[in-house]
């Protein structure tokens, strides 16, 4: 994945993404934990550290209570504790989009009359990258 100045993007561990998240969180370590159904708060900071995996069934609630994209979650929790399960997955279910990604695709159904614009045509490659490089 590359950033806007064409460098490429550090990939984070999912310990490293949950403690980013947590110190921009308006929550405390404690409610977070509590409102994913643990009666301890130290699961957080076990987390945090990497020294315990987030359980996958975890993920949605712990996506919403973070305030991130619940399906980016879980790409980089399967990448990183189940890499063969989750190549498997994609092989069978395709490649997955967030919810945003899904509404661009509406979008573009929506504003090209439900065409099928064929991204490998070069105009539409080159339109593609252009508003991919404006996206934020």
């Amino acid at each position: 994945m590359l950033m806007q100045n064409d460098e490429p993007m550090k990939k984070f561990t999912v310990a490293e993404f949950i403690t980013g998240r947590i110190a921009v969180s308006r929550q405390t370590q404690k409610e977070l934990a509590k409102r994913l159904g643990y009666d301890k708060p130290n699961i957080m900071p076990m987390f945090k550290k990497g020294l315990t995996k987030v359980p996958i069934e975890k993920v949605p609630k712990l996506a919403e209570l973070l305030e991130c994209e619940p399906l980016m979650l879980l790409q980089m929790a399967m990448n990183e504790y189940k890499p063969g399960e989750f190549q498997a997955i994609m092989e069978i279910c395709g490649f997955p989009i967030s919810k945003n990604e899904k509404r661009i695709i509406e979008n573009v159904r929506d504003k090209s009359g439900n065409r099928d614009p064929n991204p490998d045509y070069q105009n539409n490659r080159k339109l593609i990258e252009d508003v991919a490089l404006q996206l934020k």
